[in-house]
């Protein structure tokens, strides 16, 4: 079963590329017309989401604020659901995507990404006060929630309902907030998530949630996960997972010229970046 995922956040600009028609400007591009266009889902805390005065914010808005500096060029964000992003960068409505998107073989066919700068794994959560869900093989006849269309969310949970057995329904989210929400009242028992937005949510509230196990099943403890891959002190597999998507590959790419934009960053216990 496949149950990690990568933040999507990847920036090698313009000179990686050549200018096709219908895809995005290429860096000089860019630079001349002042602003860089960026998508961005706004309901994935704490990668992506709106503050209580309705701004975008999150560590990987900061990454693309930082990212348009070093440019010399304006941040203009796109704020869509999710399943228009990818799309909409692979037609050139956007330069490039700030919004948690994961790293996958099929789509590195077709996109450029960066370094990876986050690392996440894919977790269970269960509700607080149903104490019979301990990890996956629990999750047979239970209501159960993900990201719709997600490598950490819809695309997982249906493996682990294939492997172990029909839910007893399942809803699909376009963010974190809602899915969170429907927990907390009661309309799902569990939910299938990145670890980085399942404890975001049970720091703002408390006892309302709890990781159970990540999405192969193993508890979280320190050591290793079932692959092999270190844990951290949570218990979270250390595998590389996020970068961020540039625009759609070309079938002949140069090589690297110097100006290319490449950019790396951990995220520190507080949230914030620390840039390297």
């Amino acid at each position: 079963m496949r149950t990690f995922r990568a933040l999507l956040l990847t920036l090698v600009l313009g000179p990686m590329f050549c200018p096709a028609p219908g895809l995005a400007a290429d860096l000089p591009a860019i630079k001349a017309r002042g602003h860089l266009i960026a998508a961005t889902s706004g309901n994935l805390p704490p990668v992506t989401f709106l503050n209580d005065k309705n701004e975008l914010t999150g560590y990987d808005i900061e990454v693309g604020q930082f990212v348009a500096k070093h440019l010399g060029v304006k941040l203009d964000l796109v704020r869509l659901d999710w399943k228009g992003i990818l799309p909409g960068l692979q037609t050139g409505r956007f330069d490039v995507v700030f919004s948690n998107v994961n790293i996958t073989p099929e789509r590195k066919e077709t996109f450029d990404y960066s370094i990876p700068y986050s690392r996440s794994a894919v977790v269970v959560v269960a509700k607080g006060n149903v104490t019979d869900i301990n990890g996956p093989t629990d999750l047979k006849g239970r209501m159960v929630g993900a990201i719709s269309g997600g490598m950490d969310g819809e695309i997982p949970a249906k493996a682990i309902e294939k492997e172990h057995g029909a839910f007893k329904s399942f809803k699909g989210y376009a963010g974190y907030a809602e899915m969170f929400a429907d927990m907390e009242i009661g309309r799902i028992e569990a939910a299938v998530a990145p670890d980085t937005a399942a404890a975001n949510f049970i720091k703002d509230k408390p006892g309302v949630a709890r990781i159970v196990a990540d999405a192969e099943g193993l508890a979280p403890t320190q050591g290793e996960d079932r692959r092999g891959h270190p844990r951290d002190a949570q218990g979270r597999s250390a595998r590389p997972l996020g970068q961020a998507v540039l625009r759609p590959r070309q079938v002949q790419r140069p090589a690297h010229r110097p100006g290319a934009l490449t950019y790396s960053s951990t995220r520190s216990s507080t949230g914030r970046l620390d840039r390297r």
